[in-house]
């Protein structure tokens, strides 16, 4: 069904990636620029580059791995799981290993937002489903489900984890014909 889209998850990364690939090549950013310019609050923000966080190499703590602190009962806001993220310590010095990191990818979100000073959807408009005219692709505002929204089941429930909507780190949603075009 064309009117249905999918929330594809981590794949929504490759827009955060492509839209910062963009502002650097628009010299809006460069690769090498610290974490510290926006969130000079994280653990060794003056070490972590933007290439760290696209690469999953900053070392930052993934927000989703304190299970005592996130669920998937409830839609949490970004400052919510920034703040998750800056109770732990990195869990090594940026560039010397690779783990998988979606607070790296909110804070990308985060760094479009601030450099363009418009909304992370916005920006996915602008860079992505406009030049390529997609039609269903497009970020999630908070709190949003979609009634075209294909949902998965869990025990024949129906069922849309609030973890969707971060920012920057897998909130996008299309048809499947536009992701495959994406």
């Amino acid at each position: 069904d064309h009117q249905s889209v999918f929330w594809w998850a981590s794949v929504g990364k490759m827009a955060t990636a492509v839209i910062i690939k963009k502002m650097a090549e628009e010299n809006k950013i460069r690769m090498t620029d610290k974490l510290s310019t926006w969130f000079p609050n994280f653990q060794d923000a003056e070490h972590i580059t933007i290439t760290h966080l696209l690469t999953h190499r900053s070392g930052l703590y993934s927000f989703n791995e304190d299970t005592t602190k996130v669920n998937e009962e409830r839609f949490y806001t970004p400052e919510e799981y920034i703040t998750v993220a800056q109770s732990h310590l990195n869990m090594f010095p940026a560039g010397n290993y690779w783990r998988y990191s979606n607070t790296g990818y909110l804070l990308l979100g985060r760094i479009i937002e601030k450099v363009l000073h418009t909304s992370y959807a916005n920006a996915v408009e602008i860079y992505i489903s406009k030049p390529l005219k997609l039609t269903s692709f497009r970020a999630l505002s908070a709190k949003e489900i979609p009634n075209n929204l294909a949902i998965g089941h869990k025990n024949q429930t129906p069922e849309f984890p609030f973890y969707a909507s971060i920012l920057g780190a897998g909130n996008c949603i299309s048809n499947a014909e536009d992701m495959s075009v994406f």
